[in-house]
């Protein structure tokens, strides 16, 4: 009986075992990391001459940042963030062609990005199926591709999150777990038992 278990558990964790070893020798080597999960960075220029818009009191953080598209300030109030314009001090919402000169100064020359073929809202299409997206509460850019998605997907393969629910990934990984163990325990046993038969 002991035997017939540990084969079937053997049998039953084959496929998990592949794809932890595989994932791990590439989460161990990191093809292409770099470009996955590189942050492109707003570009930004020396403030020219000191903001026309007032301070309020009733701000707890500000910043200046000067941008080709002019000079920005971000506030926080009550721990929530406002785009203000720096010349006018009005809420600032941008518009698709500032996203767009926004995002195409800040990945110019870098041919990771190439050239920009769609904006939609916060999220800009490049050339070479990069898709950035833009905080424009916060000024920053995260972007992510096919290589990003592929490495996401080693990592889900990697934690036994298979089927896409939660609540049942949440079981596979343990579950996974449980069986290497009892077949460690299983083999280690059937190792003592022949040893004392021999």
């Amino acid at each position: 009986m002991n035997r017939r278990l540990h084969r079937i558990l053997g049998l039953a964790l084959t496929l998990p075992f592949f794809a932890w070893c595989l994932t791990g020798i590439f989460f161990h080597l990191k093809p292409g990391y770099r470009d996955a999960y590189a942050m492109p960075r707003l570009k930004t220029y020396p403030l020219a001459q000191p903001p026309a818009a007032a301070f309020d009191p009733a701000w707890h953080k500000v910043q200046w940042l000067r941008t080709c598209l002019g000079v920005h300030l971000l506030v926080e109030i009550d721990g929530e963030t406002r785009h203000l314009n720096g010349e006018t001090g009005a809420v600032w919402v941008a518009d698709a062609e500032q996203v767009r000169a926004l995002v195409a100064d800040a990945v110019a020359g870098d041919p990771l990005y190439g050239e920009i073929i769609a904006v939609d809202q916060d999220r800009v299409q490049t050339a070479t199926g990069r898709e950035i997206r833009l905080n424009w509460e916060r000024l920053s850019l995260s972007q992510k591709g096919r290589d990003t998605r592929f490495i996401n997907l080693m990592y889900e393969i990697h934690y036994l999150r298979w089927t896409g629910v939660r609540s049942l990934d949440r079981v596979l990984a343990p579950s996974g777990l449980v069986l290497v163990l009892v077949l460690l325990v299983s083999g280690l046993r059937l190792f003592w038992l022949g040893r004392r038969r021999a």
